[in-house]
């Protein structure tokens, strides 16, 4: 059915390439293999934050409705669409905080200790690594992104948040 973006919706995605199906099943986790959220320029219209377009290095801001077809053409997309429309001061955070982490690295480090006993998340890890940084970041993997920018506009809580433990 038709879609028309609002900010705040997020959008999942599958790769299937078997290297990445590889990669998530060691890390532990399975599809979707991808994120992004949907936020708006400061024009108006509707635009994509994403860690790594395309096996990309950096993050990215993106039209979304072409760009989110680039992940039609090669896979499932799914999007959970907000139940309730942002504030204008919450799409003015979600803006802020997208414009702000456009061309920063993505985070290939730190998601490659995902699958090594040094990853941020499990029964003590979650609750000490995985806490939100914000803007202070250099580096962002594709769901830590989603769950920082969400923290960041105020749409979850960051004193339970765990961004960089979030798959």
């Amino acid at each position: 059915r038709e879609y028309v973006p609002q900010p705040g919706d997020i959008v999942l995605s599958t790769d299937t390439s078997t290297f990445w199906l590889l990669m998530h099943n060691l890390a532990g986790t399975s599809h979707p293999t991808h994120s992004m959220i949907v936020f708006a320029f400061p024009d108006g219209s509707m635009g994509i934050l994403e860690g790594g377009p395309h096996d990309t290095l950096k993050c990215r801001t993106l039209e979304a409705l072409p760009h989110m077809l680039t992940y039609e053409n090669e896979g499932r997309v799914w999007v959970r669409r907000r139940a309730v429309p942002l504030t204008p001061e919450e799409s003015a955070r979600l803006t802020e905080f997208a414009l702000c982490a456009n061309l920063k690295k993505f985070g290939l480090g730190r998601l490659a200790r995902q699958l090594t006993p040094f990853r941020s998340r499990g029964p003590l890890r979650t609750a000490v690594v995985g806490k939100p940084h914000g803007l202070e970041r250099e580096s962002y993997f594709c769901s830590e992104l989603v769950m920082e920018a969400l923290v960041y506009a105020g749409l979850v809580d960051g004193r339970t948040t765990r961004p960089s433990a979030t798959y």
